[in-house]
């Protein structure tokens, strides 16, 4: 009998073909190609600008601006800084501790903990009840440079809170009891690690689960404020944000990066910014509330988490593993369905196709 082509063969074979290609343009160019894949050699920066603020300042949040991750994430991130206390207390200055020995271990550590997870994650929110098909997604997230070049790039949170919120949606239909509070728990530890993930829990209310949501927010109020036991103090989180809102940096892959950089900054293009946003937020609430749960509407959802931040960029496209996952889950033969299986393919794998130079990858990934 022959096999018919499915959308979702379509996505594996773009996504794989892709794959290769970008390897090989990697050997042909000795490596220049790089480059184009990502921001920079900046060394895991986003992990080692907070863990630096764990081990050298007493109070996080009255370092700088840039201090702005809710405390369950620096809660997070004690289990990565803290092995390494004791080289800071001897002396050792930020850039002996983060290149060297034990440094690099730790961030082996959390990428490791991060597969792991994406791992059950995956295994448990892609139906298709094939181990070679779980391994060739899970092959393909990991060789897609939106994963490697942008999010392990920087070291960002981005990747565990997705992890965290895959977890959250895999496990709401679960017939174990426990299993479905503990996705409620996992929604509220996204939220508690970047608050606007907390979006997703209305999900929970368009499909009328409204005691599951009012116990949602109940975990995501315990996961925001129970850690400033433990990290700093909410009056100086509090003010930090206030100052981050007044950074005005913008993204490329930004509604506001996009807008500001075409017609300049003022005052009514900042209300264009903030209009857009709110209609991107309503519209995809709306449809969301008028068609239900699927992959279309929460792709629209998850438009939420990567373009309405000002200073947001590409490696808030790990998100997008979430919709694509739940497309494959959904997808059937349709004409359409090929497209949009070529459309994911082409997001996660697809070599840059602009511009040379550190901004290609960005500038692509925000066309797609």
């Amino acid at each position: 009998m022959k096999h018919k082509i499915t959308a979702e063969k379509i996505f594996f074979s773009v996504a794989i073909f892709n794959i290769c290609i970008v390897y090989i343009l990697l050997i042909a160019s000795k490596g220049q190609f790089i480059y184009a894949l990502t921001y920079d050699e900046s060394n895991f920066c986003d992990f080692w600008n907070h863990v630096k603020r764990l081990l050298f300042e007493q109070h996080i949040y009255t370092s700088d601006a840039d201090a702005i991750f809710p405390p369950l994430a620096y809660l997070f991130l004690k289990m990565f800084a803290y092995p390494l206390k004791y080289k800071a207390e001897a002396g050792d200055d930020f850039w002996s501790i983060s290149q060297h020995g034990y440094g690099t271990l730790m961030v082996v550590m959390y990428l490791l903990l991060f597969a792991w997870l994406l791992m059950i994650a995956v295994h448990i929110y892609y139906k298709t009840g094939s181990y070679v098909k779980e391994s060739a997604l899970l092959g393909i997230l990991f060789f897609s440079y939106l994963i490697w070049g942008f999010a392990f790039e920087r070291g960002n949170l981005v990747l565990y809170t997705t992890v965290f919120l895959m977890f959250g949606l895999a496990l709401r239909d679960s017939p174990n009891k426990i299993l479905r509070e503990i996705s409620l728990i996992m929604v509220a530890v996204a939220a508690g690690f970047k608050l606007y993930p907390a979006l997703f829990g209305f999900v929970w209310i368009a499909e009328k689960r409204y005691k599951e949501a009012v116990r949602m927010v109940a975990y995501g109020l315990a996961a925001f404020f129970i850690p400033f036991l433990f990290v700093d103090r909410f009056t100086n989180y509090l003010r930090t944000f206030i100052q981050y809102l007044d950074k005005k940096s913008y993204s490329h892959a930004s509604v506001w990066g996009v807008v500001l950089n075409t017609f300049g900054d003022g005052r009514y293009t900042q209300m264009l910014c903030r209009g857009i946003v709110v209609a991107i937020i309503l519209w995809a609430l709306y449809v969301m509330f008028a068609d239900g749960i699927n992959w279309k509407t929460l792709t629209l959802l998850t438009a939420t988490q990567t373009m309405i931040i000002p200073e947001q960029y590409v490696y808030t496209y790990v998100f997008v593993m979430i919709p694509l996952i739940c497309f494959l889950n959904e997808a059937g033969k349709r004409r359409i369905d090929y497209l949009y299986a070529f459309l994911f393919a082409a997001l996660f794998t697809m070599p840059p196709i602009l511009r040379g130079g550190a901004e290609a990858g960005r500038l692509f990934g925000y066309g797609c």
